[in-house]
């Protein structure tokens, strides 16, 4: 691949080993690039730029988790405050016991900046404890720490504290760091709560001198008790599968739900990051009888450090996941000023060398972020601190803002992040905008992919097969021509005139959530959509004869329309049991546009988004409010959104529920509604009519600032309307009103 020629000044540092013992380790350079004469942004007009899903909720990194600056060492056997360790295993660990010791303790007690390290926590016998107790860390190092398995009385608080390894029930983390050693980061089983943590550098630290092998994350179960109520919230997992030379340890996965003793339920993986392993997910009874239920993993992201795959083929039948994507951009975690200067924290979990751009009120710099390797590339000699992870990139400017980009292809930049000191709004001028998303249409890369097929992939992420008969075949010895590009591919179309899918065709593409298949289709050949895990729908032609072994990716592909009659008349060669559970028939493919993203919106209300643009919402009582902080779930999707439709028995739509959706023009309001919340359609700029139902009580404040009104209607009288309360800033529904006489 070309990369654009630029007039630039390159400070380029090698990742070798050689480099590394002359230079030494330095965390704050990468390949670098910065333009000789910097473009100051324009301001007051352009178009105003808005922040990204990373921009409100921050990724964690090594630079906003863990515990930071100094902290007091513990001994064996110290008291800290009220609590009294003691020596437990030869004095091999420190244990707080609140049977014999610490008999007086209850409530809320807290620890400071305390390096427990030295020695392992346990905190024992709590399940006969009946007065209610929480211990809370805050920014503490821990090399292990474990609890009971079982509920208990006695709770736990980590906040921004780092631990090597932990163990047990009853306890929340927050912005908390896990790894270094060759231990899994955490073994929950009860009522465990993970919230914006990192789980890093895991199998690279401490030898054991026996084999074992690593996990993110790992849920087992206990002998009588099942794993329950188990959340990990904007996690992230850099788990690549390497471990030092000589060593025993070997990395498993960075999601591993393997029952060996008891069942699960109740287990939720949300807005997660997860980058490495043998199969990066597992979730599966490991054939011992036990059970997964009400185990939902959705809105993750996956890294190409993997070896086998993304999930684990044999997934349980309580399992359900949701718009699991590739990886197609750098992330920017942390940013900061200091000294002068303004930090970046980046990270690639491509493998791809990405190209960084960035545009702040001092000018534009551009900088080379090195590719990650594949789990499958990766040998003894590679290690966690030479990954193109939570690189520090700094601009040698003291910025009021900056707009991150991953503008590897030109033409085709997506915003990243986005920080504003400012406090004004930031504008990018009309050529800034055109420079940044002009080329979706150009040729990436083109040739064959069958006697008669050709194939073209443009900037965008659309690949287009067209051509007639058959495509080739595939498998791991030869690769689809496209392979080294599949976190680029977003959707496939397939021309009229190609009969029949070779095996292996798109296997691993995982990137591809949109699929076409023309009416001439009649063979899908074996796992030719095989680990497509962001393929949610698809829609077969009537024509279709045959469908091979392990075709799609069953555990992420949520629903199947077929436009035949029947399915009788298909061959279908394994994958029969999932096809006939998923399988909708359609008259005309219209009926069956895509599913986008689809859960919940409220208590005992459901969203449905489909490819053309319709967002379906229904249910029974008020949808959830959102803020910039939790935004809508479909946030990340509202430029795709035109048309909303709310069905009967909604009567509440929630605070900032489509905040932002520019490309909004209808909104189907049913009889029913009766308030409206604060900023639920401020700035929805394309939506110039509305109708409101006669049941309408309120409309709260800014819910229709910004907005493109043309038009109001209210179905009562205007006697009726004055009876409605109408909070502020919402002058232009009243200026546009028509009522009923």
């Amino acid at each position: 691949m070309k990369m654009k020629k630029r007039l630039v000044q390159t400070i380029v540092v090698a990742f070798s080993v050689i480099a590394l013992l002359l230079c030494g380790i330095s965390e704050n350079i990468s390949v670098v690039e910065v333009e000789e004469d910097p473009v100051a942004l324009s301001a007051g007009t352009g178009t105003v730029v808005q922040p990204t899903k990373d921009d409100l909720v921050i990724i964690p990194d090594k630079y906003n988790t863990g515990a930071t600056g100094y902290l007091k060492t513990v001994g064996l056997g110290d008291t800290i405050g009220e609590i009294e360790f003691s020596a437990e295993s030869g004095g091999a660990r420190n244990a707080i016991d609140f049977r014999y010791r610490n008999t007086t303790v209850v409530g809320t007690i807290a620890f400071d900046n305390y390096d427990f390290s030295a020695y392992p926590v346990a905190v024992e016998k709590t399940t006969e404890i009946t007065r209610k107790i929480k211990l809370v860390f805050n920014n503490c190092k821990f090399s292990g720490f474990s609890a009971n398995k079982e509920d208990s009385c006695v709770t736990f608080e980590f906040n921004n504290c780092t631990i090597e390894s932990f163990s047990g029930s009853n306890a929340t983390f927050n912005n908390c760091k896990f790894g270094g050693n060759y231990y899994d980061g955490m073994n929950p089983f009860r009522n465990v709560e993970v919230n914006n943590c990192f789980f890093c550098d895991m199998g690279s630290m401490k030898a054991t001198g026996k084999e074992i092998h690593t996990d993110g994350v790992q849920m087992y179960g206990a002998t009588g008790v099942n794993v329950k109520n188990v959340t990990f919230k904007n996690c992230r997992f850099e788990i690549p599968p390497i471990a030092p030379a000589g060593s025993t340890a070997g990395i498993n996965a960075c999601i591993m739900i393997q029952l060996e003793f008891a069942n699960a339920e109740t287990v939720t993986f949300s807005d997660c990051i997860v980058n490495g392993g043998g199969y990066s997910i597992y979730a599966w009874d490991k054939d011992k009888g036990f059970t997964l239920e009400n185990v939902n993993l959705k809105e993750i992201r996956v890294g190409c450090a993997k070896i086998q795959g993304t999930i684990y083929p044999r997934i349980s039948s309580g399992v359900s996941m949701n718009h699991l994507t590739e990886t197609s951009a750098l992330y920017v975690a942390s940013v900061w000023r200091e000294d002068g200067k303004t930090h970046f924290s980046v990270s690639n979990d491509t493998n791809q060398e990405r190209i960084l751009l960035i545009y702040t009120d001092q000018g534009k710099y551009e900088y080379v972020i090195p590719a990650c390797k594949k789990g499958s590339q990766m040998t003894s000699s590679d290690v966690y601190s030479e990954m193109p992870f939570d690189l520090d990139i700094v601009v040698p400017a003291d910025c009021q803002y900056a707009i991150c980009f991953d503008n590897t292809f030109e033409g085709c930049a997506s915003q990243i992040r986005f920080v504003n000191w400012s406090k004004e709004n930031v504008y990018l001028s009309e050529e800034q905008m055109s420079a940044l998303v002009s080329g979706g249409e150009d040729i990436l890369y083109s040739g064959i992919c069958g006697d008669n097929v050709e194939f073209a992939l443009n900037k965008a992420g659309e690949l287009t097969l067209q051509g007639s008969g058959k495509t080739y075949s595939y498998n791991s010895a030869k690769k689809a021509p496209w392979s080294e590009y599949s976190d680029l591919i977003r959707s496939v179309k397939v021309e009229n005139g190609i009969e029949a899918l070779g095996e292996q065709l798109f296997q691993n593409c995982s990137a591809i959530q949109t699929v076409d298949l023309p009416d001439t289709l009649t063979v899908i050949g074996k796992r030719a959509f095989a680990g497509c895990m962001g393929i949610t729908s698809i829609v077969l032609p009537a024509g279709i004869k045959e469908i091979g072994a392990a075709a799609f990716c069953y555990s992420t592909l949520n629903n199947i329309y077929y436009e035949g009659e029947n399915l009788n008349g298909i061959e279908m060669n394994g994958g029969e049991e999932e096809i006939l559970q998923k399988v909708h028939y359609v008259e005309n493919t219209a009926a069956a546009s895509p599913i986008v993203i689809q859960g919940s919106c409220g208590n005992n209300i459901s969203y449905v988004l489909t490819g053309d643009g319709i967002l379906q919402i229904k249910g029974i009582g008020a949808t959830y409010n959102y803020n910039s902080v939790k935004v809508a779930p479909w946030y990340e999707y509202r430029d795709l959104i035109k048309k909303v439709q709310i069905g009967d028995g909604i009567v509440k739509i929630g605070e900032q529920l489509f905040r932002n959706c520019n490309n909004l023009t209808q909104v189907e309001l049913p009889s029913g509604i009766e308030i409206i919340g604060k900023n639920a359609f401020i700035s929805c700029k394309s939506l110039h009519f509305v109708v409101f139902p006669q049941t309408l009580r309120e409309i709260q404040s800014r819910a229709f600032a910004d907005t493109g009104i043309i038009a109001a209607t209210f179905c009562g009288t205007y006697n009726e309307w004055n009876d409605i309360n109408v909070a502020s800033y919402n002058d232009i529904i009243i200026k546009k009103l028509i009522c009923n006489p």
